[in-house]
């Protein structure tokens, strides 16, 4: 993965679990990089909160470099990691003004054993709390959170940012930083292939597709070609945008996050349609092509490893982002 891009895949399709090997985010004062991706992990599959392309984690680094900061945990506030004041904590217990809140509520009691309704300030000095905490007070607005690091900036300076003596640019600066956020211009022919078989639980598939939109989100598509399949029933893959597409940034970040789940589970057949598709396309001078399958380790291997050797042989490159060996 680390050749596409200077590294950008292997960045965002790393497949490492982010869990830690033990579970500090209802320890108190627990503050880094792990603690946050833990924390985000167990929300992103309990299924309760929408997708935020990223935007939970980039306000714990933005707001406290994942809780690094000095002032982070002080006396005077306890906030904690994501720096929720006490009118944010209010506002994510108002069920009056927002009864969405109730179901939340009531889930998060059924899967992390907290009674929403009774969280204090002090709470929040624990990193699940603090993260439950910013993803509630998230679903109480009115504007959806948007795609791009420069709409997130803006969206974070209006309606979280806990420092008014900063702005846009301070979000856009610390994102970059952490993330390397630079704009992938080398040419690039690459259609993913996307799981969507019944062995793949759904929230791990809204996963592959948050995954997914990130990387489209790094593309500049004057220069990158990409095209998405989805495995189907029977020899047959669903195209869900060939590679010979018009459509915008923005238009190919919505199909993605449209895209629901079916019941196929023939990864050779998705993998053998994307070569033939590669095949066909019009030949770029200097872009590799390349197919990378998100796979959960089902299906004939037999037959899927000899898929994957005729792509080789046309000189396409494989990737896998998934639990097994493609």
């Amino acid at each position: 993965m680390v050749s596409i891009c200077g590294g950008l895949a292997g960045n965002v399709f790393a497949t490492e679990s982010p869990l830690l090997e033990t579970d500090l985010t209802l320890d108190m004062y627990e503050k880094g990089r792990d603690v946050v991706n833990a924390v985000k992990h167990k929300m992103d599959l309990s299924g309760i909160f929408p997708e935020d392309d990223r935007f939970l984690a980039r306000v714990a680094w933005v707001e406290s470099g994942f809780g690094t900061h000095n002032d982070t945990y002080i006396p005077n506030f306890q906030g904690g990691i994501w720096k929720v004041n006490l009118a944010k904590l209010t506002q994510t217990q108002s069920t009056v003004q927002f009864p969405h809140l109730i179901p939340l509520h009531d889930q998060i009691e059924t899967t992390f054993h907290i009674s929403w309704m009774t969280v204090v300030m002090a709470d929040l000095e624990r990193p699940m709390y603090s993260g439950l905490a910013a993803a509630l007070y998230l679903t109480t607005l009115a504007p959806s959170i948007p795609f791009t690091v420069n709409e997130q900036a803006q969206y974070w300076t209006n309606h979280y940012n806990s420092n008014s003596s900063v702005g846009i640019g301070t979000f856009i600066n610390a994102v970059t930083q952490l993330e390397n956020v630079l704009p992938c211009t080398g040419k690039l022919d690459m259609i993913v292939v996307l799981d969507s078989s019944g062995s793949v639980p759904p929230p791990e598939f809204e996963i592959a597709k948050i995954l997914l939109t990130e990387l489209v989100d790094r593309f500049s598509l004057e220069h990158i070609r990409l095209g998405l399949l989805m495995y189907d029933v029977g020899e047959t893959a669903k195209t869900i945008f060939p590679l010979n597409n018009t459509l915008t940034k923005e238009e190919m970040l919505t199909t993605i996050r449209n895209v629901t789940q079916g019941a196929g589970d023939n990864a050779h057949w998705a993998i053998r349609v994307a070569t033939q598709q590669l095949r066909a396309s019009e030949f770029r001078e200097g872009a590799p092509q390349l197919i990378a399958v998100f796979y959960d380790g089902g299906g004939n291997t037999t037959l899927i490893e000899s898929a994957v050797t005729d792509a080789m042989s046309y000189n396409i490159e494989m990737y896998k982002i998934g639990r097994a060996h493609v």
